[in-house]
């Protein structure tokens, strides 16, 4: 498991960048979950940087979004402004 959780640390910082090519779907997967959530809490894990997590905070009553990586959690912290949405490291 130490293998893969560096693989993450080390890629923390460009994975938003390569994940722009898959946008189209994200949005789409999006749209599917907000009514799914809506006014839940909701328990995301292996969230990386926290795409999909800050995309439908405003739908969930809370949501608690954990990762493995420090580095990818540290990240996802980054532009959070939720008081909704909470990062931790959980493995």
């Amino acid at each position: 498991m130490q293998g893969h959780k560096n693989f993450w640390d080390k890629n923390a910082g460009r994975y938003d960048r390569f994940m722009r090519k898959d946008r189209a779907a994200y949005d789409e997967m999006y749209v599917l979950i907000r009514p799914v959530v809506k006014a839940k809490t909701v328990l995301e894990l292996a969230t990386g940087t926290g795409l999909i997590a800050k995309h439908i905070v405003n739908a969930a009553a809370h949501i608690e979004a954990t990762d493995a990586s420090a580095e990818m959690i540290a990240e996802a912290k980054r532009d959070t402004r939720s008081a909704k949405l909470h990062f931790s490291v959980q493995d």
